[in-house]
């Protein structure tokens, strides 16, 4: 059983508690949630990093630079949420698989060798890094392992990081005060694993830009 509180759950009070009632749109906001506490072991992970001393350390230096801008939100036009994510998934990881995590730096400077050797810098944009693949369709994706809006992934041969845990069937259930029902959902693929189905991949789109789908 863990003993520690996840960013999830960091978040979760942070965005619910000063909240009496909630909208439809604040719930939303809510689970679409994209920011790392600064409680939380991702913020660790980065404040180890920015504490180290990269005087005579280049690299370390470069990586610092763009840690410092870096606004907590692993959205997908973040220049620094892709590095990240790198330096924070091999770190989550070894915690769930109660082994020991890779040093916070060893982690930066991976990461930040990877994004080089595949895009050239280390600043892409974090959905350019972080795909939702499935047959033909190749989207750009937000989120991370422990943000609300809930993203682990493969690595790929290309550098790319291929969803695949986390945020996946969604459903949105609406009563109103007459007693009638509404209902929004969401697959981040579709309703067939067939490849050779129409619905192997249509909702993927959708799912990429937060967007429903809404049952009569």
């Amino acid at each position: 059983i863990e003993t520690y509180v996840t960013n999830r759950g960091y978040r979760a009070i942070e965005i619910l508690s000063p909240l009496r009632r909630i909208s439809d749109a604040q719930l939303l906001e809510a689970k679409f949630d994209l920011t790392s506490s600064e409680r939380s072991a991702t913020m660790a992970a980065v404040n180890a990093v920015l504490s180290a001393d990269a005087s005579d350390d280049a690299e370390l230096a470069e990586i610092q630079t763009l840690l410092r801008g870096w606004d907590r939100r692993a959205a997908s036009d973040s220049p620094a949420a892709a590095l990240v994510g790198l330096i924070y998934q091999p770190i989550y990881n070894a915690g769930r698989a109660a082994t020991d995590p890779p040093d916070p730096i060893d982690a930066a400077r991976a990461a930040a060798a990877r994004l080089r050797q595949h895009f050239g810098r280390i600043d892409p944009p974090l959905g350019d890094v972080l795909r939702l693949r499935r047959g033909n369709v190749d989207l750009p994706l937000e989120g991370a392992p422990d943000v609300l809006r809930a993203v682990r992934w493969a690595d790929e041969p290309d550098g790319r990081a291929a969803a695949n845990f986390g945020d996946g069937f969604m459903m949105v259930m609406d009563w109103a005060p007459d007693g009638s029902l509404s209902t929004r959902v969401i697959h981040q693929w579709g309703a067939s694993e067939r490849p050779t189905s129409a619905h192997f991949n249509d909702q993927s789109a959708m799912f990429s830009r937060r967007e429903w789908r809404t049952l009569d």
